[in-house]
């Protein structure tokens, strides 16, 4: 029992202490004219607070509406991404002698409207002549797409590919 006492005796003088020096002795009554109600400095650095705090949620929404604009735009480019490898890959599989090749059409669209499409082509044929038909097809659906830009060849010829398919 002596113990849960020396405990509140420390409690009150941990916190009492501060409370008692905290406080002034005396309570003194301070009186406000109501004829002269003058500008409070509380007054204009609330309107500055308003003012700022206004200025924050505007740009906050301008930046808001710019990271939008750029999703959006961003989204778009990886459709056109899509449509156009699609495009080029259906030609591909619809010729007779390119269907049965391994020819992977990859499309780069620069995120700027003015930079070049670049499309590069990878894969194995077994004769010149079919990597030149490859070539030929895609820039041929590119056109059709009117779809400007390079492309890039990385299209191997190796002739023991016919013979591993016999």
């Amino acid at each position: 029992m002596e113990r849960s006492h020396q405990g509140v005796g420390n409690s009150a003088m941990l916190f009492g202490l501060p409370i008692l020096l905290g406080f002034p002795t005396g309570a003194y009554a301070t009186a406000v004219s109501p004829s002269a109600p003058a500008a409070s400095p509380v007054a204009s650095g609330g309107a500055a607070a308003g003012v700022v705090f206004a200025i924050a949620i505007l740009a906050l929404l301008v930046v808001t509406g710019i990271a939008v604009k750029l999703h959006d735009r961003k989204r778009k480019l990886e459709d056109e991404v899509a449509a156009l490898q699609g495009r080029i890959s259906d030609a591909f599989f619809a010729d007779r002698s390119l269907s049965s090749m391994a020819i992977t059409p990859t499309v780069q669209i620069p995120f700027r409207r003015s930079g070049l499409v670049t499309i590069t082509l990878t894969g194995t044929v077994p004769t010149a002549e079919q990597r030149d038909a490859a070539i030929k097809l895609a820039m041929e659906t590119m056109e059709e797409s009117q779809v400007s830009g390079r492309l890039e060849d990385r299209i191997v010829v190796d002739p023991m590919m016919s013979r591993h398919a016999a």
